[in-house]
């Protein structure tokens, strides 16, 4: 959408009538100028009234994520401020991170949302692909001014965020080890950080969330659902809105060093802890009782033979049964 577009749109958003000439006034641009970014809109499936003598309203909009959707919900401190939406790509991650290859630096904060992508990533190579209009689909780019050894709190922070936007709409969910959010045992939404960096420096982190609203990714090997099943059903930009809004409360938590209190949340919300696991690494398979998570992050299980393992990267599979 053309920024001018954009700008007409949240105007627009206000809900009120406006003239053509106001418009026009407002962006320094001629009537018929103002007529073409409203057959924009329209073309978009934005339904708006026209009448003459006092101009045009907005009566409806479609379930998408352009930028002034997504602000009319909330105000952007840090994250978010500004959102690119795409119909589709191949993954928002992968046209984040070449936005920031080129940036140097100068986007944090940035959003790519998707309507659909096609070769979308998850863990370990897996893809995550979606038809339109069936999940909220973005990625967030971050500079956090950490090493390396200390980004291990983004995927749990976004996790904890997405949880705490979804009980704003009444939906309950839990968290399973190490980033994924469940809802009634299935898989809902996916998180997966990438990150560019140095030895001792973090170029940038791409934050990608993939969350199930109407529909289930094509290709994934684990039980999935979506919020429709739950009988929720937001429009994509207010849901999109309620994550970006949590993940930026949490996210200037982590940057304020408070990441034992961001783990304090995730142990509480989490669908991994105290329940038998077997977790399945590059070292083996190990099985036992999930006790904790490390400062680091790392999963912490008592094995059958007693022995205590910590598990910094792998798969999980969880039992239902919570053990204590």
């Amino acid at each position: 959408m053309h920024p001018t577009t954009d700008h007409v749109l949240a105007l627009l958003l206000a809900g009120n009538f406006l003239s053509g000439e106001e418009l026009a006034h407002t962006h320094s641009i001629s009537r018929a100028a103002i007529w073409k970014h409203i057959a924009e809109l329209r073309s978009l499936g934005f339904t708006i009234e026209a009448i003459t003598g006092k101009g045009y309203k907005l009566v409806d909009c479609p379930d998408t994520m352009h930028q002034a959707l997504v602000h009319r919900e909330y105000t952007p401190r840090r994250l978010g401020k500004s959102i690119d939406y795409l119909e589709e790509c191949a993954s928002t991650n992968a046209v984040l991170k070449q936005v920031a290859e080129r940036s140097m630096g100068g986007c944090g904060g940035l959003v790519i949302v998707s309507d659909r992508q096609t070769a979308g990533r998850g863990r370990r190579g897996r893809t995550w692909s979606a038809a339109s209009g069936e999940a909220l689909l973005f990625s967030v780019l971050l500079y956090p001014p950490f090493p390396p050894s200390r980004l291990h709190g983004i995927t749990l922070l976004a996790g904890v965020a997405v949880v705490e936007a979804l009980a704003s709409f009444g939906v309950e969910v839990s968290l399973k080890w190490p980033n994924d959010v469940y809802l009634d045992g299935r898989k809902l939404c996916g998180i997966l950080a990438e990150t560019s960096a140095e030895l001792d420096h973090t170029n940038y982190v791409v934050l990608g969330i993939g969350l199930n609203v109407s529909g289930h990714p094509t290709a994934l090997d684990q039980e999935s659902t979506d919020l429709s099943r739950a009988g929720v059903r937001p429009k994509r930009a207010a849901l999109l809105a309620r994550i970006l809004a949590s993940l930026e409360d949490n996210y200037e938590l982590y940057l304020d060093e408070q990441l034992e209190f961001i783990h304090s949340k995730w142990r509480r919300y989490s669908h991994t802890l105290g329940r038998r696991v077997t977790a399945y690494t590059l070292q083996g398979e190990y099985s036992g009782i999930a006790r904790d998570i490390s400062s680091e992050g790392a999963l912490i299980i008592t094995l059958d033979s007693g022995e205590e393992k910590i598990v910094t990267a792998g798969d999980v599979t969880v039992r239902q049964q919570e053990v204590r």
